[in-house]
């Protein structure tokens, strides 16, 4: 899990960068660089997640699609609003 969420993040750091029309090449940064930067940030995401899953599962506690789509729409909302898309 750790492995793939720091490979999302090296991806969303290329698309970040690609939006700024810079690549990641031209900075002399390896993705295989990058992404053990990012190593001990994924860790803490995978940590994060897990834990706020079982708290959720013990707590009964979960979201419908309607909720999970209402709000990435207002997230995006907020992108757009605040030009950060």
């Amino acid at each position: 899990m750790v492995e793939e969420q720091a490979k999302t993040m090296v991806s969303d750091t290329k698309l970040r960068l690609a939006a700024q029309g810079v690549v990641l090449k031209n900075l002399g940064v390896s993705e295989e660089k990058l992404q053990e930067d990012y190593k001990a940030m994924a860790q803490k995401q995978v940590r994060t997640f897990l834990i706020l899953d079982k708290i959720a599962g013990q707590e009964g506690i979960a979201v419908t699609d309607e909720e999970a789509e209402d709000r990435l729409k207002e997230c995006q909302r907020g992108c757009i609003k605040n030009s950060m898309c």
